[in-house]
């Protein structure tokens, strides 16, 4: 027995031994840029960008990002300054204090606080200090100058998702405090946050009797409220008027409202509009911002900001900026490495991967030492998957844009893209012979779809695969 246990001990060290190099060895490569941007703050010479992925700073207006450590992985909602000291509101973790520009952090008080944190806002207190107020999933929380601990604002609206917070001065001194709300509207506090009075009038419902109030504007033609529509109040909030309706047909209502110099800036999620007459006449302003078919149900843009007369906006796909008033974008992503990677494709040394929210592709043609942009697409596409062999890359798209098809090929040599039809699908892969999809090729019709790799006329197969439906690569 005892020569059988030292045997049996023997061989389990062996295998113990052999395996040791089987462990896998991970490095992270500088592959994606890009991610969904919730928020934009300017600081003195500094941007910062609050993303899905943790804060980022740029020190020369976007050019550039280098991470800003919350020595926690969370989703950075909103930000605000108290002189050099920078309060972050996360999703799920609560408000982040540094007083060193980023360098430490201290978390403020969670256990009196919902963590879920929608907006903040500093406004002085009336006695040489500034309160900080916080909008969260159960009502508005206030920290006094500089404080450790969260007060209630307003214990009846606990039970209230409160979405947005502005201020607008008033008088000599005087500061009105507004507050917009999922459900019962915007409410309105003249006393630093001691009060609040329910002010609707004029507003019209997003549904039944709710008014979800998604972002404030304060300008000096009065505070722009966003309840489904935009609406105008030039009396303190006492009655809101309507303005102009967006001329997007497919997509009429507001999200996100700025003001910025003479201009108002508007987004019904997925476009950007402007107007210089107080949002009594829109016009689009969105060329070469991201887009999908999906923006008609999810927000693509998130935030807007402005430095260095460069306009800013935060999108699923980062942070893009434009120097004409909105007339044109670009990009600004470089270092802001707040996406997930998702979808892979390799062929020999190349590499290809999605990421900045799905709508970049990179490559790599040396295993992920080094990457860069594949494409630059006047429109951006969503893509859900690529394939590729040693002379293309095909892409699925989750849906077209601008009337493309949701099957692009490019050519590996020189990017050049063409669309070659078809149905959306589910799945797709690519041999030097002929492109393969799985997918929905007709109501009831699913089944394996192929065609040549330079070629755009398809063959489906259907019956001899008994109508299964193909949701994993070929």
């Amino acid at each position: 027995m005892i020569q059988r246990y030292s045997t049996l001990r023997t061989l389990f060290l062996i295998l113990v031994a052999l395996a040791q190099p089987l462990r896998a060895q991970w490095t992270k490569i500088d592959g994606s840029h890009g991610g969904s941007t919730r928020c934009l703050a300017v600081h003195g010479s500094d941007l910062f960008a609050g993303t899905d992925g943790g804060l980022f700073r740029s020190s020369d207006t976007g050019k550039h990002w280098i991470p800003v450590n919350l020595n926690i992985a969370v989703t950075v909602s909103c930000m605000a300054f108290i002189g050099d000291t920078l309060f972050v509101g996360t999703h799920g973790a609560g408000v982040f204090r540094s007083t060193n520009g980023g360098a430490t952090w201290t978390q403020i008080d969670p256990s009196s606080i919902n963590l879920n944190i929608h907006a903040l806002l500093a406004t002085p207190d009336g006695v040489g200090g500034t309160n900080l107020f916080a909008a969260t999933g159960a009502g508005i929380y206030l920290l006094p100058d500089h404080g450790k601990a969260w007060n209630n604002a307003d214990p009846a609206l606990t039970s209230t998702d409160v979405m947005t917070l502005a201020s607008e001065p008033v008088g000599t001194g005087g500061m009105n405090i507004f507050a917009g709300t999922d459900g019962p509207g915007i409410f309105l506090s003249t006393d630093n946050g001691a009060t609040w009075t329910l002010k609707n009038n004029g507003l019209s419902p997003v549904m039944r009797n709710l008014f979800s109030v998604n972002s404030f504007a304060v300008t000096d033609s009065g505070i722009y409220a966003v309840v489904g529509n935009l609406y105008r109040s030039t009396d303190h909030g006492s009655s809101w008027t309507a303005r102009s309706a967006l001329p997007d047909t497919n997509m009429p209502f507001v999200y996100l409202v700025a003001g910025m110099g003479s201009r108002l800036f508007a987004s019904n999620g997925r476009s950007v509009f402007s107007s210089t007459n107080n949002g009594g006449l829109w016009s689009f302003t969105g060329g070469g911002l991201p887009k999908n078919i999906f923006s008609i149900i999810y927000q693509t843009i998130f935030c807007f900001a402005e430095k260095d007369s460069l306009l800013l906006v935060g999108t699923v796909a980062g942070v893009f900026g434009s120097a004409d008033e909105g007339i044109t974008w670009g990009a600004l992503n470089d270092g802001l490495d707040a996406s997930a990677v998702s979808p892979l494709s390799v062929s020999g040394r190349n590499v290809f991967a999605v990421g900045g929210g799905g709508y970049y592709i990179t490559h790599s043609p040396d295993n992920g030492a080094t990457w860069a942009p594949w494409t630059v697409d006047t429109v951006y596409y969503h893509f859900a998957s690529l394939a590729s062999n040693d002379s293309m890359l095909v892409a699925q798209t989750d849906y077209p844009t601008d009337g493309d098809s949701p099957v692009l090929r490019y050519n590996a040599a020189d990017g050049h893209r063409d669309s070659i039809g078809m149905r959306p699908p589910y799945a797709i892969a690519v041999n030097d012979a002929y492109i393969f999809t799985g997918g929905l090729y007709g109501f009831s019709e699913v089944g394996v779809g192929r065609c040549s790799v330079d070629s755009s006329n398809w063959t489906f197969f259907r019956e001899e695969i008994g109508r299964a439906s193909c949701r994993e690569r070929v």
